[in-house]
């Protein structure tokens, strides 16, 4: 028993969407440090803040939808599984956009439908198809199913709409662009990534068809299997002319009324069958459109992060510094530092250097509005004031 235990256990964590999932969570990790000392000679965030953010932010979510999904005996079949992970590894492959449940569940689903009801398994070379007999469960194949994947769609995105509505994310990782003339501007992409692992019943015993050490349950006459599967949420989205935390509250208040139709087509399905089906489209379209109006107000707004016409632009603070004290926001631009008007950063610093203890500083922020903000310096802190500015 402790040996099927380990197995299955061992099973979660040599799936696909796991171990390209954790290497891609590295690589981002990597590349930002990278590029930032190359920048600014030296990383704006020395922590793996998005290995860290991988690992644990889908934690409390899996547990919620695992209770949910096991509690109201919602079964997924292993061939939604086999292709979840297909469609979830090939939207990585397409840059980070289209990773996420609304986008691979909907293909997944369409691509079992096709198998079964459109001749597609006729156009699969018999290696394969042999393969894919082995354990398919076509049987399974009907409304319910559809109904089923919708379900955990939408809470795969309600899950992530959460996460962006009360993450208290800070430190943004700006990059440079030019204007059409030459200006240097700051750039954000945001890529929120992370696993949620969910315990999902699989009908049959499909899964002893591959395994035949694995543990199987009865209920009645039927048969069914317990299966924890990584799912990868998040998508990535670039901010230069909205504040990083306005434009993410945008983006998830949208997704959220795409949520709510989608939900909306699951309760209409107990009755009419095909909704289940408009759900997953209203998901997959939906997620769609929502990137499309983050792009439009992107790019018909003017540039933030450009250079201002008096002071410095902020477009980073190091994290436990004394500028994330002061509260300064990246977009905000500081005008005077210890009362002294400031043009470039050598003028900033030689203000700075005027009281080695204190920093009083003038600021205004995106609206123009001006602020003062005070903190008190210390000789052995290690990032100095912590703020990063546009060169």
């Amino acid at each position: 028993m402790i040996r099927n235990i380990f197995s299955a256990v061992l099973l979660f964590f040599i799936q696909p969407t796991f171990l390209i999932g954790a290497m891609v969570a590295i690589s981002l990790a990597v590349r930002r440090k990278k590029q930032e000392r190359k920048l600014f000679r030296v990383a704006i965030n020395k922590d793996n803040h998005e290995v860290f953010q991988f690992f644990t932010n889908g934690l409390i979510p899996g547990v919620i939808g695992s209770l949910l999904l096991v509690g109201a005996g919602v079964p997924i079949t292993i061939e939604m599984v086999i292709f979840y992970q297909f469609f979830a590894l090939l939207g990585l492959l397409a840059g980070l956009r289209f990773y996420h449940p609304m986008f691979t569940i909907p293909l997944s689903a369409l691509a079992i439908i096709g198998i079964d009801r459109l001749g597609i398994a006729d156009l699969i070379p018999n290696t394969i198809t042999n393969w894919y007999q082995e354990f398919t469960q076509i049987e399974w194949l009907n409304a319910q199913l559809i109904q089923n994947v919708l379900m955990l769609a939408i809470f795969s995105l309600l899950a992530m709409i959460a996460h962006l509505f009360y993450q208290k994310e800070t430190n943004f990782s700006p990059r440079f662009n030019k204007t059409k003339r030459g200006k240097k501007i700051a750039t954000y992409r945001l890529t929120p990534f992370w696993l949620m692992p969910l315990i999902l019943i699989i009908p049959g015993e499909a899964f002893t068809e591959l395994f035949d050490w694995w543990p199987v349950f009865s209920i009645g006459n039927e048969s069914y299997s317990f299966f924890v599967l990584p799912i990868l949420i998040g998508f990535r989205y670039t901010v230069q002319s909205q504040v990083p935390k306005e434009a993410t509250s945008k983006i998830a208040k949208e997704l959220f009324f795409v949520a709510l139709f989608g939900l909306i087509c699951a309760i209409g399905s107990f009755w009419v069958p095909l909704l289940s089906i408009g759900g997953l489209a209203v998901l997959f379209l939906g997620g769609i459109m929502v990137l499309l109006r983050h792009y439009t107000r992107e790019k018909n707004s003017p540039r933030l992060y450009a250079p201002a016409d008096q002071g410095l632009k902020i477009i980073g603070i190091r994290p436990n510094t004394p500028a994330e004290k002061m509260k300064l926001q990246v977009g905000e631009t500081v005008t005077d530092c210890n009362e002294v008007p400031i043009e470039t950063e050598d003028d900033f610093y030689e203000a700075l250097a005027k009281n080695s203890v204190y920093c009083r500083l003038k600021v205004k922020d995106i609206n123009g509005e001006p602020r003062l903000t005070e903190t008190a310096l210390y000789a052995d802190d290690p990032h100095g004031l912590g703020v990063v500015f546009l060169p």
